[in-house]
Order: C-alpha cells, then structure tokens, then sequence
C-alpha cells in the first residue's frame, strides 16, 4: 500500500514539474547575417533540469503528507488483518464441525458462541474498511491536488525572471540519456519550494 502512495506520488510530482512556454522570436527583414543566425538558435527552447529522485526525497511537504497517507494506509491494513483472521476463525469452525473435531457439549457451545459473534461483527468491519478506505482515497486526492499546484506555481514563479522555456524531470536511468549539471536546477527547485512551505507552516 505505502508502495502505491509513492508511486502515485512521484507520478504527480512527474507531471507537475513538466512546465512549458516555448519562445518564438521572428527575426526582422534587416537583420544581418549574424543576426538571423542569433535569431534561429534563439528559436529552440532553452532546457532545464529536476531530478525526480532528490525532489521526491527532499520536497518537506512531500514527506510530512506521505507520513499522513503511510498512517492512514497502515490502518486499513490493519482492519484488513483483522478482517481475515476473522473470517479464517470462521472457517476453521464450519470445518471442525464438519469433520466432527469437537469432543464435548461445552466445546460446542463455545464455538457457536464465537460464530455468533463473528456474524455479528462481519458487517462493522465490512463497514469500518469501506469507511477507511474512503478516507485514504480522499487523502490521496487532497494531497495529489496540493502537491500538484504548489509545484505549478512555484515553477511558473520560478521561471518569470529566467530564459527558461523547459523544465523536465529526469529519473537516472529511466527518463533521459544524459543530463548536463549545469542545466540541472534541482537544488534550487527544493530549496524555494521548502523555504515557501516553511514559511507557511511557521504563519500557522
């Protein structure tokens, strides 16, 4: 489960940090040579870089929500757990019974005591897991949506006052064959976006 949160999670960091404005200068009818040279070089995107795995790693607010979704999953699977012991008490019962297992009256009577019981509970707990689930799924999709905008906004600010056109995430050994470390703004990346969520939980 904790698994799939992490996935999830760095997918959307994946698609949040892709930002996008390609530039697109004409050059004038009177440029000289050089200057139409200039000009087509200028037409191509100018590229940085944020390597998803220190982001992933680094970004506070990133952390503090995935130690929220990583509880919230640890109790459905604890629900989860429960639920099965559960029903395999149940079915250990219906098999002793069957196969003549039980040896006394008050054995007997203890084990259809306990599978009362067992009915009795099975529709709490079908509900509590529907319940806890719920919650996580909810959990997942505030947090997605949280994570989601605070990277776009931090990366369009980010970039207003620099020439650059494209940022792409790049994972070592899955995403890019090569990835300059000048072109490489990660640490910048995480830097501004922990200052921002720093500063916002010390005005809390």
């Amino acid at each position: 489960m904790a698994g799939k949160i992490s996935l999830a999670l760095n997918l959307l960091l994946g698609i949040a940090v892709i930002y996008l404005f390609t530039k697109i200068s004409t050059p004038a009818e009177t440029q000289t040579d050089q200057g139409i040279a200039s000009a087509e070089i200028n037409e191509y995107p100018s590229i940085a870089f944020v390597d998803n795995d220190s982001l992933s790693l680094n970004y506070k607010f990133r952390i503090d929500k995935s130690k929220i979704l990583e509880k919230a999953a640890a109790d459905v699977q604890v629900l989860e757990n429960k639920i099965a012991k559960a029903q395999k008490d149940y079915y250990e019962i219906m098999n002793k019974s069957q196969t003549g297992g039980f040896t006394s009256d008050a054995e007997i009577a203890a084990a259809e005591k306990k599978v009362i019981k067992l009915q009795e509970d099975d529709p709490y707990l079908q509900s509590q897991m529907e319940s806890r689930i719920k919650r996580l799924t909810k959990l997942e999709g505030e947090i997605n949506d949280s994570l989601y905008s605070r990277l776009y906004r931090y990366i369009d600010s980010y970039t207003a006052d620099k020439s650059i056109d494209v940022i792409m995430l790049y994972t070592k050994g899955m995403t890019g064959l090569y990835n300059s470390g000048s072109l490489d703004v990660t640490a910048e990346i995480v830097s501004g976006l922990n200052a921002a969520y720093e500063s916002e939980k010390t005005a809390e």
